[in-house]
């Protein structure tokens, strides 16, 4: 909106919400806004006064809301969320250079988790007069990012992103939960379609209609993730996928350009045709939680945006 810059007639290009979006300059690819402050260099913010004027984007669309009527389901502990995984370009200084790391592609499709919890039986009003402990058996329960899909059967009415019956995290997640010991929690990546309708536009990796895959990048048991090691054993143990393996070695010896703005090869999973570039890649510090960096090349967040 012109008539909001300080020069008149000027067309900015920024939404209405702030969103930054990655755009080319005369050939260079600018990811950020960059504003005159007085500040140590480094600071995090994204307040000034009181106002907010910077906000991690989610899309409204993504979510899906609870239905009215939809039955609860009391799970005896909960599926968490994957923790965010923060930029490499702002966060590599935690990673000091004798540090080793493991490097891996950084798919584009749709977050998935999958864990044999345990689930309460409710008690009937005489079983709790007689005080009975609810009874506890481990079911699936799987889910998107951020909403839970399926707790021991499918959650009736709830909404799906790809539409009406196409819930394809528990189809993703069913053959999982099957191949896991109880209490074990997966985290992985689908790729590829839902139906006719691609999962990440663009990015189907060489899938036709109907053609999914998914791929696991995190296992925790009992509340500790296993190594990445651990993890390539255990799902090569089950018949289970993992997010492809670039790079290991010393944190300096990490060349973060080598795997910006192109396609990978070697054991990577293929791109189509028609995908710009890879997305990027994960570093990742072993640990009790691992610390684990992404790095987004340029190129796909021109696309992205």
């Amino acid at each position: 909106h012109s008539e909001k810059n300080k020069t008149p007639g000027a067309v900015g290009y920024l939404d209405d919400n702030g969103k930054v979006t990655a755009l080319k300059l005369r050939g260079q690819i600018s990811s950020a806004l960059a504003l005159p402050i007085d500040g140590p260099e480094g600071t995090l913010f994204d307040t000034i006064d009181g106002v907010v004027v910077s906000q991690k984007w989610v899309n409204p669309n993504a979510k899906s809301p609870q239905v009215p009527g939809q039955k609860k389901v009391r799970i005896s502990f909960d599926l968490p969320e994957h923790f965010d995984t923060a930029s490499w370009f702002r966060n590599k200084h935690l990673i000091s250079d004798d540090t080793y790391v493991t490097v891996t592609q950084k798919l584009h499709g749709t977050s998935l988790r999958v864990g044999r919890l345990p689930l309460e039986t409710p008690l009937k009003w005489w079983e709790r007069l007689l005080g009975r402990t609810p009874k506890k058996t481990f079911v699936p329960v799987i889910g998107s990012r951020r909403t839970i899909k399926f707790a021991g059967e499918p959650r009736e009415g709830a909404e799906h992103f790809y539409g009406e019956g196409n819930d394809i995290w528990s189809k993703a997640g069913l053959p999982i939960a099957e191949v896991i010991p109880d209490g074990v929690m997966v985290y992985a990546e689908i790729i590829g379609y839902v139906g006719d309708t691609p999962i990440q536009p663009g990015y189907t990796y060489m899938h036709n209609p109907g053609e999914f895959s998914t791929y696991v990048y995190r296992v925790v048991v009992g509340g500790f993730d296993l190594s990445w090691d651990a993890l390539k054993q255990f799902c090569e143990s089950r018949g289970l996928k993992y997010v492809p393996e670039l790079w290991r070695g010393l944190h300096r010896d990490f060349d973060v350009d080598q795997w910006m703005d192109t396609t990978y090869g070697g054991n990577a999973v293929p791109l189509d045709p028609k995908s710009p570039c890879d997305e990027g890649v994960t570093v990742r510090v072993e640990g009790i939680t691992p610390l684990v960096l992404k790095a987004k090349s340029g190129l796909f967040l021109i696309h992205e945006g």
